[in-house]
């Protein structure tokens, strides 16, 4: 009999603000602040055959964004561009590591909208197809998936990019651009068996910082035999809900490395943290606070394995906190 396990995620989440100067040129679904000091957001909304992003960054230079599989260059789906002279470019390039990244055979991004000034802000607003089914281009799924960002000071000179054109500032953020997986709420198929496992962030101390980032090591259960989960879903705990962002649960690779803290909290991206960021990068998903009290049930013909020989044995919670008081206290 197929064993599948219900795993509930005890977080917390809270709205993002919003740092640009401009507004958005229309109503969008979704928004994302992207970088810790408020200096890029991401718009956007899709349809069943396209996706529309609006990038905002504080830049008077080239911007850039792109979709990662694994948070790098490598393999992503790469889009640069500027206004220059009032007019906007955008073009659509691949990643091939940790260089420049060439620009792909098919230039298949439409750029709708392009402009700058009001404080030194850049917006391009731009659309793809969801599925392009072209070599450079990389499928968007249901799946959270990387976006990786990054800006210059300066319009490549005579409206070409050039490996010159260094970056001052980059990131990546793990983000469900199409939403969560099915959020049905039909009964499980009749006999599965069904237990359930409680993962908190644990009590902390909440940093005076404006935003912080707190990550938590936790092992899956040790079975014998593969076991999938089919259902996630956060519970927050009231009275918390104005001190947190969003939360991400990332895979880890396995064996962890010497020195990775289970159990323990503490800050992400840091000497401190409870383990290297790079071993946990592989993001299986993530709410904001319009998932409150959303679960994602997974269909039921699939569900994220563990117990098998190759599988997951650990998974990473993330936590970004917003904290504009800078109150510094237990939670």
């Amino acid at each position: 009999m197929l064993i599948r396990a219900v795993i509930f995620i005890f977080v917390l989440a809270s709205l993002r603000r919003v740092s640009s100067k401009f507004p958005p040129t229309q109503q969008y679904p979704y928004q994302q602040e992207l970088d810790h000091g408020g200096h890029a957001t991401l718009y956007w909304n899709y349809d069943d055959t396209y996706i529309t992003m609006e990038l905002h960054i504080k830049s008077m230079g080239w911007i850039g964004l792109g979709i990662s599989p694994t948070g790098t260059m490598k393999g992503a789906d790469i889009y640069v561009g500027w206004v220059k002279d009032g007019k906007g470019i955008i073009t659509d390039r691949h990643g091939v590591g940790n260089e420049f990244p060439p620009l792909d055979k098919v230039q298949n991004i439409e750029l709708l909208l392009a402009k700058e000034g009001d404080g030194g802000w850049t917006v391009l607003k731009f659309r793809r197809t969801i599925d392009t089914c072209i070599e450079d281009d990389l499928q968007i799924t249901r799946n959270a998936m990387w976006i990786i960002y990054a800006w210059g000071i300066e319009d490549p000179v005579e409206n070409k990019l050039r490996p010159a054109d260094i970056h001052i500032a980059k990131g990546k953020r793990s983000i469900n651009l199409l939403g969560h997986l099915n959020v049905e709420k039909s009964a499980f198929p009749q006999g599965e068996q069904h237990a359930t496992l409680r993962a908190t962030i644990g009590r902390i101390t909440v940093p005076a910082e404006e935003e912080s980032f707190i990550c938590r090591l936790v092992p899956l259960p040790d079975v014998t035999e593969k076991h999938h989960i089919v259902k996630m879903e956060p519970v927050v705990s009231p009275g918390n809900e104005k001190i947190a962002r969003n939360i991400v649960i990332n895979q880890c690779a396995h064996p962890l490395p010497i020195g990775a803290k289970m159990n323990t909290s503490g800050k992400c991206y840091t000497f401190n943290a409870p383990v290297d960021y790079d071993v946990c990068a592989k993001p299986l998903s993530m709410w904001d606070q319009r998932d409150f009290g959303e679960a994602i049930r997974f269909p039921s013909e699939v569900g994220f394995p563990f117990g098998g020989a190759e599988d997951p044995k650990y998974l990473l919670l993330e936590i970004r906190y917003n904290n504009p008081d800078k109150f510094a206290g237990k939670l």
